[in-house]
């Protein structure tokens, strides 16, 4: 059985960056990560979005799927959700205390999460729990591409856009960059790795930039031109010099 909704541990990680820092989560699904993850969710898959945000990802995959879930730790981004999507669930919980049984779920997303948690091995051995033999998890991340370098959210200019537009004083969030190595040895030797994307290069994170400031500040229609640059720099595939990452783990 699912966990119960009430009673979940409020631990705190940081919310998924597939709103980059807004609240609002303008236009998220057009997103180039969450249009493959959803080319990757089979229609017999009982699916799990941890980080799910505003639910745009758990929405679009329960067209599909048997079954489509997520989960946040941000309640305001949760009531929008389920304000969104009545028809989706939604859970509040962390992803290093899920509030699922064993063994629940036959794909698991967690995209632009595992750069944020404090404890990668110890989260992912969590997803593993509610994770069946067989089943899939895909991870995205940010990569140790070229321009790696060049991150809105490594910026004192993210902290401050927040702090002016949105009055919240934030730490500097924890936002690292992976290799495909590293997350195979975090994952472990119970996996084997199915498909990988690796996407954008740098008209990719300079859009992130842009986007910090048009999602907060309202402003739709440039935000939607900005996606579209950002989007076709994701889709092409520009091999190690990348700066996104996303890759499909099967457990044995």
């Amino acid at each position: 059985m699912l966990g119960e909704k009430e009673g979940v541990v409020d631990r705190t990680i940081f919310r998924t960056t597939r709103s980059n820092l807004s609240d609002n989560g303008s236009n998220e699904a057009t997103l180039g990560r969450t249009k493959l993850a959803m080319d990757w969710i089979g229609r017999d898959d009982i699916f799990l979005d941890i980080g799910c945000n505003e639910g745009s990802l758990v929405a679009g995959a329960l067209v599909n799927c048997e079954r489509a879930i997520g989960l946040d730790i941000d309640e305001e981004v949760l009531h929008k959700a389920r304000t969104l999507y009545p028809e989706a669930e939604f859970y509040h919980g962390t992803v290093d205390n899920l509030p699922f049984d064993n063994e629940i779920f036959s794909v698991i997303s967690m995209l632009d999460v595992l750069e944020h948690v404090s404890n990668p091995i110890s989260s992912l051995k969590e997803v593993d729990r509610v994770l069946r033999p067989g089943g899939r998890l895909i991870l995205s991340v940010p990569h140790q591409g070229t321009f790696g370098f060049v991150d809105a959210q490594q910026s004192l200019l993210f902290a401050a856009g927040r702090r002016i537009i949105r009055g919240k004083r934030d730490p500097m969030p924890e936002h690292r960059h992976f290799l495909l190595d590293e997350v195979i040895e975090m994952i472990g030797p119970r996996y084997e790795i199915g498909r990988i994307h690796r996407g954008g290069f740098l008209l990719f994170p300079l859009c992130g930039y842009i986007l910090m400031f048009t999602d907060n500040m309202n402003i739709p229609s440039i935000s939607r031109a900005v996606r579209r640059l950002e989007n076709q720099d994701y889709q092409k595939d520009y091999g190690e010099r990348s700066w996104h990452l996303m890759a499909e783990f099967i457990k044995l």
